[in-house]
């Protein structure tokens, strides 16, 4: 018989999410088995994933981590030219000029800015700096002319302290667990869309029917192994896997049954935060969680402070004792 797979739906970022339950929905409204016979089931999984389009919509719109990262790249690249400076007229034949760079770079040498640090903790360290150069050493700073600088650095120093605090209030205004609420809402009524859709198969098998289930089955497939990345074995009846191999699949490999880890898809997110030179704009930067780390580096970067709008976060782990997932049905 003809039935729906199992699929952890839950595990996928907010993107493919979306898209997943968008495709089924477009599926079954033009299967006419499900659309005569299923249409209450229909209804609520549509008004369910409608709802979730307006709350992923307006966490694009709270979604700060890209201006985050921005205002950190403008605060390092002023510092970096900043040291730049004090190194070259550390080589200066006036002796004024050449002493004065000398003591700046004592005072860069003990405070040491890591630019790939965890925002908090750079923006911290950039404070301290800050108020070394605009304080105690404020006249050497005069003297070889980057008085204009260092007011830039913590300008932008300023700037990226001021989003991080922005978003992390966001966040508890709850936009990220409206999404969360809003997917696990449209994954109950695609379960109880599933279920009535394998009983029908069972009890009232036409062609249509079983042509909808293998749509289904193929992009849980594809999904699986690119989405979730793992392994995945071809719909129940079919003497091939109906899709082939995928893209960055061994086809000498056997695929049968699931053996592959979940990619944390909101992730995603690379925990590595000692790296900020990763394409703010990638989709697929984890972290979508809809989190984000609150000090993260990473523009993609998961966690609890990003709010989550970007189609490539992840589903945030928030906690629900209620949240159980019906055995059997992987959904």
């Amino acid at each position: 018989m003809a039935e729906i797979k199992g699929f952890a739906v839950k595990d996928l970022t907010n993107g493919a999410h979306f898209t997943y339950m968008g495709n089924v929905l477009e599926a079954a409204k033009a299967c006419e088995p499900v659309k005569t016979k299923l249409a209450a089931q229909l209804t609520e999984m549509e008004k369910a994933y409608n709802t979730e389009d307006e709350a992923l919509v307006d966490s694009r719109k709270h979604d700060l981590t890209i201006p985050i990262f921005q205002a950190d790249e403008r605060r390092d690249k002023r510092y970096e030219n900043f040291k730049g400076a004090v190194r070259v007229m550390m080589k200066f034949p006036m002796d004024n000029i050449r002493e004065a760079a000398e003591r700046l770079k004592e005072v860069l040498d003990t405070y040491k800015v890591n630019t790939a640090a965890q925002y908090d903790r750079e923006t911290g360290m950039m404070a301290n700096l800050l108020q070394e150069l605009q304080g105690s050493y404020k006249g050497d700073v005069a003297t070889l002319g980057l008085t204009e600088v260092v007011e830039a650095m913590a300008e932008a120093n300023a700037e990226t302290n001021r989003l991080i605090n922005e978003r992390s209030a966001q966040n508890a205004l709850n936009v990220t667990k409206k999404v969360y609420n809003a997917r696990k809402e449209t994954d109950q009524k695609y379960r109880e869309l599933v279920r009535f859709v394998n009983a029908l198969a069972l009890l009232d098998p036409s062609q249509p029917l079983e042509d909808f289930i293998l749509f289904v089955n193929n992009n849980i497939i594809r999904l699986t192994r690119q989405a979730l990345k793992q392994k995945a074995k071809a719909p129940e009846g079919t003497p091939e896997d109906p899709l082939g191999p995928e893209a960055g699949d061994d086809p000498n490999e056997d695929n049968g049954g699931s053996n592959g880890g979940n990619d944390n898809s909101g992730d995603s997110s690379d925990s590595n935060n000692s790296n900020n030179s990763n394409n703010p704009n990638n989709p697929n930067t984890p972290g979508g969680n809809p989190g984000g780390n609150p000090g993260g580096n990473q523009p993609g970067q998961g966690g609890s402070g990003s709010t989550g709008g970007n189609p490539g976060s992840g589903m945030t782990p928030l906690p629900d004792d209620d949240d159980e997932e019906d055995e059997g049905e992987g959904i």
